[in-house]
C-alpha cells in the first residue's frame, strides 16, 4: 500500500505516471485502497503485480490463493489485463500506459505470470513519445465561454482547482486567471 501512496504522490507533484511493482497475492491485495484513492483523485499509476505461472492459471495451487487480480483490480482501475504472452508485453504495456495518462488519467494494472519473466520476447521497446500523442487535449470552447462569462460577472468569484491543472500544465494560466480575476484559489 506504501508504495502505491508514495507513487501517488509521485505523479502528482511530477505532473506523469508512476510505476509500481509488487509480488502476487497478499502484497498486491495490500493495494487495494491506495489504488482506490488514486482513481478518485486521477492519478497516473501503472501497477504491475507479480500472478501465477501461466499453466497454474485458475488453479488453487496459484500465488493468490485462486483469486483473480486481474478481475479483482478491473473494478477500481481504468484498465486491468494479465500478461500472457511474451511477445504481447511491450503492446500491453503501451496500452496500459495510455490508459493511465490519456483523458481522465487513473491508475491500471498489469498482471504478470511468474514464468512469463523468463521468457524472451523480440519486442523492441519504445519511448511513450513514439506510442503517445504529443498534443494534449483541449476544452470544449463554448463550455470554456460560457465559465468565462460567469466568472467574470461573478461579485466574488473563487476558482476550485484540481488535479487537472497540473496534468494539462496550466498552473501558470490559472494564476493569471486568479490575478485578473481578483479571486483566491481553492
Amino acid at each position: 500500500e506504501t508504495a502505491v501512496l508514495m507513487a501517488d504522490g509521485y505523479s502528482r507533484v511530477g505532473g506523469g505516471p508512476a510505476v509500481v511493482l509488487v509480488s502476487g497475492g497478499g502484497s498486491a491485495t495490500q493495494t487495494v485502497s491506495a489504488i482506490s484513492q488514486a482513481v478518485r483523485d486521477s492519478s497516473p499509476i501503472i501497477l504491475l503485480a507479480g500472478e501465477s505461472t501461466i499453466s497454474c492459471e485458475g488453479r488453487d495451487e496459484s500465488g493468490a490463493r485462486g483469486i483473480s487480480q486481474q478481475a479483482m483490480f478491473e473494478k477500481i482501475t481504468r484498465f486491468s489485463c494479465r500478461i500472457t504472452n511474451p511477445h504481447r508485453v511491450v503492446e500491453t504495456l503501451e496500452c496500459a500506459y495510455r490508459c493511465a495518462v490519456s483523458g481522465k488519467k487513473g491508475p491500471v494494472y498489469c498482471g504478470v505470470p511468474r514464468d512469463l519473466l523468463m521468457m524472451e520476447t523480440s519486442e523492441n521497446i519504445r519511448h511513450h513519445n513514439q506510442f503517445m500523442s504529443a498534443v494534449l487535449p483541449s476544452g470544449n470552447p463554448a463550455l470554456i465561454r460560457r465559465a468565462c462569462e460567469l466568472l467574470i460577472g461573478s461579485r466574488t468569484p473563487v476558482l476550485l482547482l484540481g488535479g487537472g491543472t497540473v496534468w494539462s500544465k496550466a498552473q501558470a494560466e490559472a494564476a493569471e486567471l486568479a490575478e485578473f480575476l481578483f479571486a483566491p484559489i481553492v
